[in-house]
């Protein structure tokens, strides 16, 4: 099935400089591994949403993997194990807050669900609120989707979203 699509994480090993031959010199630092940004790519998504992502990829210097429209979470997730060029158990870093739908009675550390394959689900921002969010967000300058500056307050696809105009930004 060809599912992924994988922006750089395969040419990583294409691009390593040859070793070193001379006998003195001192072996290089080992080569970092850049952070993943994993996206299930959905026909009804914000244009808006999806220029974030590849914004913030390319700002932060992230490795965009992305799987096309129509793959299941579980499918996508359970190739992104099997493939794991780390060879380390895969944790996935995410943004569920308590009162999320999908938070149920998660904490900072969680395993997967019994229907996906194994991984720990990392979640800094947990216990944070929306407020703690957004001051985060202003506070450190980071970059959030143009959408919310319009009046949305959460974002699904454009399908099922709808902004309140009294929150738009003037």
């Amino acid at each position: 099935a060809n599912f992924l699509r994988d922006r750089d994480q395969m040419t990583a090993s294409n691009n390593e400089s040859p070793p070193s031959t001379s006998p003195s010199s001192t072996p290089p630092p080992p080569k970092l591994i850049k952070p993943r940004m994993i996206y299930f790519e959905h026909a009804d998504e914000f244009p808006e949403v999806e220029a974030l992502l590849h914004d913030t990829c390319k700002r932060f210097d992230f490795n965009m993997v992305s799987f096309e429209n129509g793959t299941g979470y579980a499918d996508g997730l359970e190739l992104l194990v099997e493939t794991n060029c780390n060879a380390h158990p895969m944790a996935i870093v995410l943004g569920t807050r308590t009162g999320d739908p999908n938070a149920g009675s998660q904490g900072v550390w969680a395993p997967s669900s019994h229907f996906l394959p194994p991984f720990m689900r990392v979640n800094p921002v947990i216990g944070w609120t929306y407020g703690h969010v957004w001051h985060f967000l202003r506070l450190y300058g980071l970059p959030y989707c143009s959408l919310y500056d319009q009046g949305y307050t959460s974002l699904g696809t454009t399908k099922d979203t709808l902004p309140c105009p009294a929150l738009a930004k003037s």
